[in-house]
C-alpha cells in the first residue's frame, strides 16, 4: 500500500548539517495512524525521536549521537538483530 502525503519544506528546517532529514509532526501523526500490527515498533534512524515521542515503548536507533534523542539507542540499524512486529 502506497500513501501520498504532500511534505512541506520550510527552507531548510528540517535539515540538519549532515544532510539529515527529520521528520515533521504532521507526517509523523499520519504515519503512526498507518501502523496496523500490534508488538515492537522499530525506528531505525530516530534522530530527534520524532516518533518515539509519540509512540510509547518503541525501540529508536540512531548512528550519529550528536542528533541522537536521550531514548535512543546508539547503534547502526544492520547490527540489529531482534525480531519486531514494525519498522517505521
Amino acid at each position: 500500500m502506497w500513501i501520498t502525503i504532500p511534505v512541506r519544506m520550510e527552507g531548510n528546517a528540517m535539515k540538519k548539517e549532515l544532510g539529515q532529514y527529520f521528520t515533521p509532526p504532521y507526517i509523523v501523526d499520519k504515519m503512526i495512524s498507518l501502523i496496523q500490527r500490534k508488538g515492537i515498533i522499530l525506528e531505525p534512524s530516530c534522530g530527534d525521536g520524532a516518533f518515539l515521542k509519540k509512540m510509547k515503548g518503541a525501540i529508536g536507533l540512531e548512528i550519529d549521537k550528536s542528533v541522537a534523542s536521550k531514548e535512543a539507542i546508539i547503534m547502526d540499524f544492520f547490527d540489529w538483530e531482534k525480531t519486531v512486529s514494525t519498522i517505521i
